[in-house]
């Protein structure tokens, strides 16, 4: 997999001051709802400044940035440049293919979109190089290297990094690895606004493999739409079951840092079919993520608080397909139960 980013970069001059920065982020995202929280706090999202010490600009990374339309760019770009009366450069990068640098200035209306490799994106701005001409002596040496081909999008922007006084560890800001960057990072920590409360409700999120898959480790993951709840309950069945067709093998289950050894009972359904069954009341099922929060952190977030139910199957791979696996919280048992089935089949 590639590099994803978005991040920010400020051009200092004397009106820089990282304190006022600081600031200024703050009531970007007081704007969407986020609260900054004491520092030491564990929060929603956070905000990365680093002030490299060898370069003309900071650069700014948070999971709260998503920059997928000009509105939301401009959101960030247009307060900082009139705050500073300097320029800003967005960039976003996506798995390495493309890159797209945004140079704003709202106070001079300098508006200069870059764009390096393929865009799976709609959001595709094309201008001439012209605006950076303020940035960059030779207009030229950054036509080519946009236009010349790059295994890593990123890569682009560590050259035009060099052409505008900016250190190439900065291009990348936000990817990892900020404890081997030289220089002063500051960290804000903000809360998402808090979502409606509802009683827990299960879906299935993912499936690793069909079932019919005998041998291998099969994976379900469930994820909790509703908030925090404590107990829960597994059923299998389906006619794989009620014929003893099938031998369910090492099953487990994670859901975070905790792993449940589980041991199937076997049970009756209310028809007087064969079932297999497990049950933790002291279960702790993680409340759903908060709608409020950008995509890619919202995914990061439910990949943590997913429920996996893991396990083998031996026997007849022709009626395997009737296994049906429910889970249920146990403070909503019958409408927020949710049923996997062998979708492929």
């Amino acid at each position: 997999m590639g590099a994803f980013f978005d991040n920010l970069h400020v051009l200092m001059n004397e009106k820089y001051d990282t304190e006022a920065l600081k600031n200024e982020l703050s009531d970007i995202l007081k704007l969407r709802g986020f609260s900054l929280l004491p520092e030491g706090s564990e929060g929603d999202v956070s905000v990365m400044i680093y002030e490299s010490g060898n370069s003309s600009w900071v650069s700014i990374a948070s999971d709260a940035f998503m920059f997928d339309t000009e509105e939301t760019i401009r959101s960030y770009a247009d307060p900082l440049s009139k705050a500073f009366n300097t320029d800003i450069i967005a960039a976003t990068c996506y798995d390495s293919d493309y890159l797209r640098l945004a140079l704003l200035n709202a106070v001079d209306n300098t508006d200069g979109w870059i764009n390096v490799g393929k865009s799976y994106e709609s959001l595709v701005r094309r201008t001439k190089v012209a605006p950076w001409k303020k940035l960059v002596k030779n207009t030229d040496e950054l036509k080519s290297v946009i236009k010349n081909h790059h295994a890593c999008a990123e890569e682009a922007f560590a050259e035009i990094a060099e052409m505008i006084g900016m250190q190439p560890d900065q291009t990348t800001f936000g990817c990892g690895g900020e404890e081997l960057l030289e220089g002063k990072i500051t960290t804000m920590v903000f809360s998402a606004p808090e979502g409606e409360i509802k009683l827990p409700e299960f879906k299935v999120l993912s499936s690793s493999m069909p079932a019919e898959v005998l041998g291998n480790t099969i994976r379900i993951a469930f994820l909790n739409m509703g908030s925090k709840s404590k107990g829960i309950k597994f059923l299998f069945l389906g006619d794989c079951i009620e014929n003893d067709e099938i031998t369910i093998e090492d099953p487990i289950c994670v859901c975070g840092d905790r792993r449940y050894n589980i041991e199937l009972k076997s049970a009756k359904l209310t028809d007087g079919s064969k079932c297999y069954t497990w049950e933790d009341k002291d279960f702790q099922i993680p409340p759903a993520v908060n709608e409020n929060l950008p995509m890619m952190k919202k995914w990061d977030v439910e990949f943590e608080r997913e429920i996996d139910l893991m396990f083998e199957l031996s026997g007849n791979p022709e009626n395997v397909k009737t296994l049906r696996i429910v889970a249920i919280p146990l403070s909503n048992y019958m409408d927020g139960q949710a049923c996997w089935y062998d979708y492929k089949k």
